[in-house]
């Protein structure tokens, strides 16, 4: 149900793109899974899954960039996606943003942020959350939309922590995020609850 909570570890072999007999143009991709993990995630699934790509948008090279930005193009103008990016160039944080497109009839209003976390680790947490929440409430919807927020924080030790929400309000948004470093310093998935006003381990 196009969730992105729910990852898929793939591998790709090949992929492109053909002439359908309708004349329509298809994109085909061929990948790798482990048999496990595919029986695992979708032997009890209603339906299969969706592909999600990015286009490059804005700043550095994906390799040079200590924090990415991928928003959903369907939900999010090009001007919304450069205001959050300008929250990190402006501080001369190396920042890529990205338009995000998920095949689906209807997308989320999904905004995925990532950080490479060893290079962002000279900034005191209090500084780098008040970029985090200054540079995602740009995406909320002022129409009531609820928009999903998911954070990667990948260290150098090889440990990740992951972060997930969903709030159309400043407010929860603002308290989600001052809350963050002490899951981003540690390792998991953590998921906000909106109810409760704290994270929890999913």
């Amino acid at each position: 149900h196009h969730d992105p909570r729910v990852d898929v570890d793939i591998q790709v072999v090949d992929a492109f793109i053909r002439t359908a007999e309708d004349g329509s143009t298809e994109a085909v991709a061929v990948f790798e899974m482990d048999e496990q993990a595919w029986h695992q995630k979708f032997d009890n699934a209603v339906s299969g899954f969706s592909p999600t790509g990015t286009q490059p948008f804005l700043g550095k090279a994906v390799t040079a960039a200590h924090v990415t930005i991928s928003a959903d193009a369907h939900w999010f103008s090009d001007e919304q996606i450069t205001s959050a990016f300008d929250v990190f160039s402006a501080v001369e944080i190396p920042v890529q943003a990205r338009r995000l497109y998920q095949f689906a009839a209807e997308p989320p209003a999904l905004v995925i942020i990532a950080f490479a976390f060893q290079q962002l680790a000279t900034i005191p947490t209090g500084l780098l959350s008040s970029y985090i929440y200054d540079s995602l409430r740009h995406f909320l919807d002022r129409d009531g939309q609820t928009s999903k927020f998911s954070l990667t924080f990948d260290k150098d030790t090889g440990k990740i922590a992951k972060a997930y929400l969903e709030t159309n309000s400043d407010d929860v948004l603002k308290h989600a995020i001052d809350t963050l470093p002490a899951l981003a310093n540690g390792e998991g998935t953590f998921e906000y609850s909106n109810k409760r006003r704290r994270w929890w381990r999913r």
